[in-house]
């Protein structure tokens, strides 16, 4: 973690509880390995949570009293969920678990249904154009199997929108190739030869 910024700090806590959810260590060291990834400020903070003997839940809800005032929350809450527009070139399931990741952490007061139609309002059109036929997914499982079905979709158009360039490549050369011998000369005429008859000898 390299900033300060809020945004910054909210996806790095995320990440964070991701490890912690595996149960690798018990809270305190998993605390302490935290700190030489943080620069000053958030060092700081975490080597308070270590003094007071916080474990990690508590840690977690002082970091966001401390760092994430009400105001801060309603505007994180609407950039990284409300009106979180996805980009093409970000994988979908990365930005699925963006939005679900910053609605935990944020507390945001939504059931799963709701962030699930939320991700969907926000998809890529590029994305919403291969979704029209598919079943409208009611939890989180249900949009990774639908964003499944559309990846593949894309995937086929796309090997069928190659299949059907190489083909007109392949038809063009034919064509010319054909034009190349319409045009070209059909009989070879050979060199006209002059005999010239002098004194009984050929010449050419």
């Amino acid at each position: 973690m390299t900033s300060e910024e809020p945004e910054a700090i909210l996806r790095f806590i995320a990440r964070l509880e991701e490890v912690y959810m595996l149960g690798l260590c018990e809270d305190r060291v998993f605390i302490t390995r935290i700190l030489p990834l943080v620069p000053g400020v958030i060092m700081r903070f975490f080597g308070e949570c270590l003094r007071s003997q916080r474990n990690w839940e508590q840690c977690k809800a002082e970091v966001m009293r401390k760092f994430f005032p009400h105001f801060m929350r309603e505007r994180l809450i609407r950039d990284l969920i409300i009106f979180n527009f996805h980009k093409e070139a970000m994988p979908v399931r990365e930005f699925i678990d963006q939005v679900f990741s910053a609605a935990r952490i944020l507390e945001f007061d939504a059931q799963e249904q709701e962030l699930v139609d939320r991700i969907l309002m926000n998809l890529h059109p590029s994305m919403l154009a291969h979704s029209a036929f598919l079943h409208r997914p009611h939890s989180r499982k249900e949009l990774y199997n639908v964003v499944g079905l559309i990846e593949e979709k894309m995937a086929v158009n796309k090997e069928r929108q190659r299949d059907s360039s190489a083909q007109v490549t392949m038809g063009d050369k034919g064509s010319r190739s054909k034009q190349e011998d319409q045009n070209g000369p059909r009989h070879a005429h050979p060199p006209q030869v002059l005999v010239m008859w002098s004194r009984g000898t050929c010449a050419t």
